[in-house]
């Protein structure tokens, strides 16, 4: 019993360790689009082959993202059915490490993640090494998951309904203040942290809260 009671303690420590990673690589995916929809213009983005100036561009690669990583999140904490949610978990690991290898490839050293507004740089050769750590730590975590599921879905409650209007509230600030900024000054990167606070709210809105 009190072996069981330890393999579950390290199962919730490694699923929460990964969910932390899988929310922070989220961001790439939902922070670009808010950008994008507050202002559409004068925002110059890039991901490996695509690349565009606010909504000019091939910004259907963030719409498709984020639809996916929204229901990765929602099933990691509403679903039952834990399979779905190992593929769309295992595919996100992948696609991250497919991403950041490609540009090692394609840039070299050179090759680097920027985050314009808080004007953070981040060589890609480096993102990787952790990109890869996870890869293999959500392989392990879905193989005991499945093993030993201990995952107990509660009923939606009424904290769960004040979370999630709070996010969607802040991400109404959020897209005000993209618009009044100017993609690069202050107001901009008071909207990225607010973002950031919204994508928190809406995660925690998923989770089991009675």
């Amino acid at each position: 019993m009190l072996a069981t009671k330890n393999l579950r303690r390290k199962n919730l420590v490694l699923f929460k360790a990964i969910m932390i990673w899988t929310i922070i690589t989220s961001l790439f995916s939902w922070l670009p689009l808010v950008r994008i929809v507050g202002k559409p213009k004068a925002y110059f983005w890039g991901i490996l082959w695509f690349s565009g100036e606010g909504s000019n561009g091939p910004f259907w690669i963030f719409i498709i993202s984020s639809v996916f990583v929204i229901f990765l999140l929602y099933s990691a904490y509403r679903l039952q059915n834990r399979k779905p949610f190992y593929m769309a978990l295992l595919l996100w690991q992948l696609v991250i490490c497919f991403v950041l290898l490609s540009g090692v490839k394609s840039f070299g050293a050179e090759g680097t993640l920027q985050g314009q507004g808080l004007h953070w740089e981040i060589p890609m050769w480096i993102g990787f090494f952790p990109a890869f750590i996870f890869l293999l730590l959500t392989l392990i975590w879905i193989y005991l998951d499945y093993k030993e599921p201990h995952f107990l879905l509660q009923k939606w409650s009424r904290t769960n309904t004040y979370y999630l209007i709070s996010s969607l509230l802040l991400l109404g600030v959020a897209l005000a203040l993209f618009n009044a900024g100017t993609n690069y000054n202050w107001v901009t990167g008071a909207a990225i942290i607010t973002t950031i606070v919204h994508w928190l709210f809406m995660v925690e809105s998923f989770k089991s809260l009675n």
